[in-house]
């Protein structure tokens, strides 16, 4: 899927825009990707681009980032945003396996079921969204805190909250887990 287009979903152009505008000197926050008109606008949907954007700081100075380097090339901005997928894909094969292999379960049926379904790759590569990115560090994230390595996966999930808040939903576990591992040694 590497060299395939977007797959059902638009939200990519999205991303580019919003590293436009902020690369522009738009707020996103405040401001709809119609504010900067231009070769990305033609390619957000209509429902966006009166929007502002729902997302974190990290994700819009990626998507400034990737502006910056490609101008207003939309292809090699898809392609920049698909290599930040397939990134994101890879930490979560990687949090996956090593939660399963934490719990004792077996590590390839985790990959199968929780990875290498149909919907994950086609929704986190072939739709390239943000969750790619942001479930990867979560996934790395609660496998640092199953490892007793607190601090680092708490940063790595507040990255993710940063790409998109709603990676805030594993924090409750973090606790969960750290009072789990506290009551085991009272």
């Amino acid at each position: 899927l590497f060299f395939a287009a977007p797959m059902m979903s638009r939200d990519v152009y999205s991303y580019l825009m919003q590293g436009a505008m902020l690369r522009d000197g738009f707020d996103p926050y405040t401001e709809g990707a119609a504010v900067n008109p231009g070769p990305m606008l033609l390619e957000v949907s209509h429902d966006w681009r009166n929007t502002t954007t729902p997302y974190g700081p990290l994700h819009l100075w990626i998507g400034d980032m990737i502006t910056t380097l490609v101008g207003d090339n939309v292809t090699l901005g898809v392609l920049a945003y698909k290599v930040l997928s397939i990134a994101g894909f890879i930490a979560i094969a990687y949090g996956v396996s090593g939660i399963a292999k934490h719990f004792g379960a077996d590590q390839a049926v985790a990959l199968w079921i929780g990875v290498a379904n149909p919907v994950m790759i086609i929704h986190m590569i072939g739709g390239m969204h943000n969750e790619s990115l942001m479930v990867g560090l979560v996934s790395c994230g609660l496998l640092l805190v199953l490892r007793k390595k607190f601090g680092l996966g708490v940063a790595l999930i507040a990255v993710a909250v940063s790409l998109k808040a709603t990676a805030a939903i594993a924090l409750p576990f973090v606790v969960w887990i750290g009072m789990f591992f506290l009551a085991e040694h009272l």
